[in-house]
């Protein structure tokens, strides 16, 4: 994999909750590695030092406030950091996770899925989530062919979007972050067709989580005129060895 392949949080901020322990912890982590700036929260000071410190190591620019935000305090990236991790920051006798199967699989489209945004479906998925906005229930009451509907109509099939399987992966994994990118308009009536890939995967050897391995799933939905009109991302984590969440 290349560097680009690691920098897809460069110029970004992220605000992580709880950021000193667990898989909040593991998800700065994987910002860190890939060039984003923490924003790191936790009720515990001392412990949330040492997880800035482990941040700032793997490559994050990191603001990190105590209890109630009462101080804060940053730490810098090292000079000459590289975000991806090279051959001689490993454990020589720590076995990788990534076999070639798996490498073979990034990038590669799974079978597509199509998917319609209905209006029934939209106006169920909003009592659902007691959506409150007027314009959206009076837009779906009109006689409207074709209303915009809100980023969230994208998962009323969501039960469809499978991530696709990955060879020699263990056999557990925990979600660690999901992601939704809306890239244009989305209307009631769409025909939607839905492609599933592996974006990419990001291996860590020691830390405080151990050895783990952290895959990106990605969907894109493209309308029936061929613009893709949104994507959405996964991570998931594998643990070499059993993780507790401490």
């Amino acid at each position: 994999m290349t560097a680009a392949a690691f920098a897809r949080f460069d110029g970004k901020v992220a605000l992580v909750t709880a950021a000193a322990s667990g898989i909040c912890r593991a998800s700065a982590e994987i910002i860190a590695a890939e060039g984003g700036t923490i924003a790191a929260v936790d009720n515990d000071r001392e412990l949330l030092d040492g997880a800035m410190d482990a941040f700032a190591a793997a490559g994050a620019r990191v603001i990190g406030c105590g209890p109630l935000a009462s101080a804060c305090t940053t730490r810098d990236r090292p000079r000459g950091h590289m975000s991806d991790r090279t051959d001689d920051t490993a454990d020589d006798d720590d076995e990788s996770m990534v076999t070639p199967a798996m490498e073979a699989e990034i990038g590669r489209a799974g079978d597509p899925v199509q998917v319609t945004i209905t209006r029934e479906l939209v106006r169920r998925m909003a009592e659902a989530l007691d959506e409150p906005d007027p314009a959206l229930l009076a837009a779906l009451e009109s006689d409207d062919a074709t209303p915009e509907a809100p980023g969230w109509a994208l998962f009323v099939h969501f039960g469809r979007y499978r991530q696709p399987d990955l060879p020699d992966a263990p056999p557990r994994g925990l979600m660690a972050a999901d992601e939704l990118t809306l890239l244009a308009p989305i209307h009631v009536g769409d025909e939607l067709t839905v492609v599933s890939r592996i974006a990419g995967m990001n291996e860590r050897i020691g830390g405080r989580v151990g050895h783990s391995l952290f895959v990106d799933h990605e969907w894109t939905f493209s309308n029936q005129h061929g613009v893709d009109v949104a994507t959405t991302r996964r991570t998931v984590a594998y643990f070499k060895q059993k993780h507790s969440g401490a």
